[in-house]
């Protein structure tokens, strides 16, 4: 923020130009957590493990769901609407960066046959254009403040069902919806 205003300030003629810049060589940017890998016999070991409840069961389709779709994040899972559906394909718009100042790019990911089939299975019957494609959150919060806790607590959930399944397969790092990027910038 500092480097921000500092910069604001030369724009707009407060501070000159010519002045030295404090912040010349520091970098900005932030950092994604590393990336807890999945190795093909895992991958398997998961995708046939049977889950003793429904928590595990859900938590399982769409953790693959995710992973078919290209490591989609499960804020954009929650925020699919019918109309980002083609029969092939899935276009979205990450929630992320819908709103920002970047250019927003459509993401387009090929539908799989397993990611259809998860789809189906529990995705929501209503397929009005916009309605959500899952039933993760719904139109009824009063505000974003009340959506955000309940897409929160939905994401905690299925990451304590996958936890609880890393464990019985004997996984050494824990099992999330959302696995992380190498540390880099973004």
């Amino acid at each position: 923020c500092l480097k921000l205003m500092y910069n604001y300030a030369i724009d707009k003629g407060y501070i000159s130009k010519g002045n030295s810049n404090p912040f010349k060589g520091i970098q900005t940017g932030s950092y994604v957590k590393s990336k807890k890998v999945l190795y093909p016999d895992q991958l398997k070991l998961l995708y046939d493990f049977q889950p003793q409840t429904l928590g595990e069961e859900r938590a399982k389709d769409y953790f693959f769901f995710s992973f078919l779709c290209n490591g989609m994040n499960f804020k954009d899972m929650a925020y699919l609407q019918s109309k980002n559906l083609n029969h092939k394909t899935l276009t979205f718009i990450r929630e992320k960066t819908k709103n920002t100042t970047r250019e927003e790019n459509e993401i387009q990911v090929y539908l799989h046959d397993e990611a259809k089939r998860i789809l189906k299975k529990w995705g929501n019957k209503d397929l009005s254009p916009e309605s959500y494609l899952f039933p993760i959150i719904t139109k009824k919060f009063a505000s974003p403040k009340n959506e955000s806790s309940y897409l929160f607590g939905n994401r905690k959930r299925m990451n304590k069902a996958l936890r609880c399944i890393g464990k019985k397969l004997g996984f050494e790092n824990n099992l999330s919806i959302e696995q992380y990027a190498p540390d880099k910038k973004v």
